[in-house]
Order: C-alpha cells, then sequence, then structure tokens
C-alpha cells in the first residue's frame, strides 16, 4: 500500500510541474471533464473520466445523457451489466454542433472490478468518428483508471487517477490533438455535519493533458439532504484554454431513490456563465444525465442447505450416544453454501442449556491488500471463504474433552460479501437444532 500512495504523490508532483498550454476544439469539454467534475458522482460520464470509479454493479443498469447548448447537442446510452469477474459497460456518444466538433459518433467498452480490498481497477476503450467542418477523422484510444476509499475517523476519503484518452486521435485546423491525453487525480472527502447519511462533500479535480498540455482545476462542496444532492463549485484554467468557454462557476443537483425492485437517479449541471460563440453572450449550458438499475438490492442472505445424517426425531431434537458403540456417536450433517457475492465467513456454534458456547468450528476470507499481484486478479471470479461438505462432531468441548449427558443446540451461520446473513441448525422451521 506504500508504494501505492508513494506512486499517487509522484503523479500528483507531475501535475503540478507540467502547466502547459492547449485549447479543446468546441463541444470536445464534456468529453474532458464530463457532466460533472469529478467521477464520484456516478453520472454517465463519471465512467469516461475514470473507468474505475463505477466500481461493482449489483444490477442491470441503464444510463441516459443529455446536454443542449442552443444549436449544438449530444445524446448518450450505456449499458451495465454485473458478472462475478466484474463489472462491463456498453456505451454509445452522439454529438452535433454548428462549429468546433459538428459531428462526434463514440462508442466505449468498459470494464471496472475490485482486485484487492477497497481498490479498484478500471479499464475503457473508446472507438469513432469525429468530424470538425469539411474534416473527418477515426479516433481510437483508452483509459485507465484506479479507485480507493479508507476513512478517517468516521468520514469517508475517496482518491482516483486515471490516464485517459491513450491512443489515435486527430489535430484538426487550428486547434490541437483531440481527445487530448491527460492525467486526472480527484478526492473527496465526506464529513458528517448533519449525520452520516446526510453528508457535506469537499471534492476537488486536477485534469492535466500532456498531450498537448494544459491543466484545469475544479473544486467544489456537495451536500446530501434526504434523496438530494445539492453541489456547486469552479472550475480554474491554470493554463491553456480547456476548460474557458465553459466559464468559472457550475451548479448541480443530483436526486436519487431506491425503490423495491428499481433504483432511479437523474443528475442536472448548470454552467451559467458558459460562452461558446466568443459573443460575450453567456450560453447557460444544461447536461441532464439519467440511470436506472433493474431489480432490487441483494437483502438475502446465502443460500444455506443443511443435511442430517442423523435422525431427526418428530421432537425436532437429535438424539447422541457417545459411547464408542458406532451408534450415534458423532453428530454428522452434510452441508453446502451459495450467494452470487460468494460466501465471506461461516460459522458452526455449539451451545449448552444455558446458551454458553462450547464449540466452534469456521473459517472467513478477507481479500489482500493492494500489491502488484492484485494485476493477476483481472477477470478472475471472486473468491470466497473455504468450507468442508460435512461437519463431524464428536461430542467435545472446545478442549477436547467429552461433554456431559444434557440439552445442546447448535446453528451454522453463514455471511456473504454484502454482510448479508443467515442463520439456522434445522432443515425445516430453520431455528436452532435441538441434540
Amino acid at each position: 500500500m506504500k508504494k501505492i500512495k508513494s506512486g499517487f504523490i509522484i503523479l500528483l508532483l507531475l501535475l503540478i510541474s507540467s502547466f502547459g498550454y492547449t485549447r479543446t476544439p468546441q463541444g470536445g469539454q464534456f468529453l474532458n471533464f464530463g457532466d460533472y467534475p469529478v467521477s464520484f458522482r456516478n453520472t454517465f460520464f463519471s465512467g469516461w473520466l475514470n473507468p474505475a470509479t463505477v466500481g461493482i454493479i449489483e444490477r442491470t443498469s441503464i444510463k441516459t445523457a443529455f446536454g443542449d447548448i442552443h444549436d449544438e447537442s449530444f445524446m448518450g446510452i450505456d449499458l451495465g451489466l454485473s458478472t462475478t469477474r466484474g463489472s462491463f459497460h456498453f456505451g454509445f456518444l452522439y454529438f452535433q454542433g454548428d462549429t468546433g466538433l459538428t459531428k462526434t459518433y463514440l462508442g466505449r467498452i468498459g470494464y471496472s472490478k475490485e482486485i484487492a480490498r477497497n481498490f479498484y481497477l478500471g479499464l475503457a476503450f473508446k472507438a469513432g468518428q469525429i468530424k470538425s467542418g469539411d474534416e473527418s477523422a477515426f479516433i481510437f484510444n483508452g483509459d485507465i483508471g484506479v479507485y480507493t476509499h479508507t476513512t478517517f475517523g468516521k468520514m469517508p476519503f475517496h482518491l482516483g487517477l486515471s490516464v485517459v484518452n491513450i491512443g489515435i486521435g486527430k489535430e484538426f485546423r487550428n486547434q490541437d490533438f483531440f481527445p487530448p491525453m491527460g492525467v486526472r487525480l480527484e478526492s473527496q472527502l465526506d464529513i458528517p455535519l448533519i449525520d452520516l447519511k446526510n453528508h457535506t462533500s469537499i471534492f476537488a479535480a486536477v485534469f492535466n493533458p500532456f498531450y498537448p498540455f494544459g491543466t484545469v482545476l475544479s473544486a467544489g462542496v456537495s451536500q446530501k439532504i434526504l434523496y438530494f444532492h445539492l453541489a456547486a463549485g469552479t472550475n480554474i484554467e491554470l493554463a491553456g484554454e480547456n476548460y474557458e468557454k465553459l466559464g468559472p462557476l457550475f451548479f448541480s443537483l443530483k436526486f436519487e431513490k431506491e425503490f423495491k425492485s428499481l433504483y432511479f437517479t437523474a443528475n442536472y449541471t448548470l454552467y451559467p456563465m458558459a460562452d461558446f460563440k466568443d459573443q460575450d453572450k453567456k450560453e447557460m449550458k444544461h447536461l441532464i444525465s439519467a440511470e436506472i438499475k433493474f431489480g432490487g438490492l441483494d437483502k438475502k442472505g446465502p443460500k444455506l442447505q443443511i443435511t442430517p445424517n442423523n435422525l431427526i426425531q418428530k421432537n425436532n431434537i437429535i438424539y447422541l450416544s457417545p459411547n464408542n458403540d458406532n451408534v450415534h456417536d458423532f453428530l454428522t450433517f452434510e452441508m453446502k453454501m451459495e450467494d452470487p457475492s460468494m460466501i465471506k465467513e461461516w460459522q458452526f456454534t455449539l451451545k449448552d442449556s444455558t446458551g454458553k458456547v462450547i464449540y466452534e468450528k469456521g473459517s472467513s476470507y478477507q481479500k489482500p491488500s493492494v500489491s502488484f499481484k492484485s494485476i493477476g486478479n483481472i477477470l478472475k471470479s471472486d473468491k470466497g471463504a473455504f468450507y468442508p461438505f460435512q461437519i463431524i462432531w464428536p461430542c467435545l468441548g472446545k478442549d477436547g474433552k467429552p461433554l456431559p449427558d444434557g440439552k445442546y443446540t447448535f446453528t451454522i451461520k453463514t455471511k456473504d460479501y454484502k454482510n448479508n446473513v443467515t442463520e439456522f441448525g434445522n432443515p425445516e422451521n430453520k431455528k436452532e437444532q435441538v441434540i
């Protein structure tokens, strides 16, 4: 982890030291900066800014976007799919205008996965045609990003780093290379000024194209109130003219609501000082994106199947007689666990009549910390805790000594990576099993 943090510091120094100059073609600003300056807001363009901050998709999702600048507009759609090997995105973007980029058709394929504990890697490939006046070109490029989150006290902290637009671009007449290859560094701190759910977020992002050079700093604050996120911030051109036409201010409003079998979110961003035609006329740019996730959140515990090899009597009691006559000397049962997010931990617990735990057996699995070996987890299925297919209890306590006659109960508890729990011992009534 220290190596990763050192890498972030080195790249930050490179960002600061490589100020230069560049100009983004009219209409290309949203490809560099999205409809919101940081990708943590999870809007349509979040994956275009950093493919890793998409994180893990739990459900199939569809994202759409629309932007209008008087005579110019863009539309986009994105399909997100969840698998045990990671999350996949398939998107398309269309833009048309009367100046700058007059027409743009772009397709995108993205991938993201948690390759280590709280550490995500994202990859994306984009291809399509861009046109400016009578000039047109085919572009093909890729993005790579990482994202991690931790806490300072009770305050969540998010950190993302991405290198975008690596590949073939186009240098139009009187305009620099587009889309510009560059590095994006962004961070966000969630402060519970009201409470943990209705937090205040302070965010900042630096985008530094290194071919051609240029630097833009974005910073602001967002407040969550129930289903709404209110945000405002500023964009500062440290070098170049990447963001100049959008203006120094932006405001954003996001709504999100989890329904029984549906999740819906919509984001509206306004640049009140945009001037795209260089006429000193403030042309407000309206950017809208929405997302629908199908199906409810997974709140069910793992599927647990217990098949006792001992006879369960009519009074739901298993009678054991550990006298070494090879008849009911042991408690044995078959066990099977399944869950889409994998098994995080399981535990076999046996208690006496007073509720005291006298015997335990189980295991757990925790994803390892990030290292260079984590790259090998790309496109691999997630791992879970190992569990035996059969439990054998020889009527002994934790100290390995025989237990006295009496009434005992046991349960199997299993937990998935979403912290959903299933616990029972009797396969019929789903309660603890008496022995």
